[in-house]
């Protein structure tokens, strides 16, 4: 598989003296831009509500525009709640191991995340 990366912002730079996009509008160009491929969508190490139903969104809205996500964490889900939230959606989830092949993946969104709460940062970095 290519490992040909493209930045999942790239085709919203607007050229000069184009009238500005609503957001919706640019997501939606975004997610078009990169119809057909498949993306992980990386969460914090131990998610928790508001990282785990932003995740879920964007793969919905992902999957309209033919781009297949996988919503990865490294962590692990540690409180109650949040176990039952995954338990009662049936949201499936993965959780990173060793060994996992990250470069299946053709693009990289990351929510709730200062790039500094989940490991997977530095490990799709490596994989570039």
């Amino acid at each position: 598989m290519s490992r040909d990366r493209r930045p999942l912002t790239d085709v919203s730079a607007k050229p000069g003296g184009a009238h500005s996009m609503s957001k919706a509008a640019e997501l939606a160009a975004v997610l078009e831009a990169h119809r057909s491929e498949r993306h992980a969508i990386v969460m914090q190490d131990y998610p928790d509500p508001d990282a785990i139903s932003t995740a879920w969104a964007h793969k919905l809205i992902a999957a309209r525009f033919g781009v297949e996500c996988d919503i990865i964490y490294e962590g692990r889900i540690s409180h109650q709640e949040n176990l039952a939230l995954v338990q009662l959606t049936e949201l499936g989830m993965v959780r990173y191991t060793e060994g996992y092949n990250l470069e299946q993946y053709k693009g990289t969104v990351f929510v709730d995340n200062q790039g500094t709460t989940a490991a997977l940062t530095d490990r799709f970095a490596a994989v570039e």
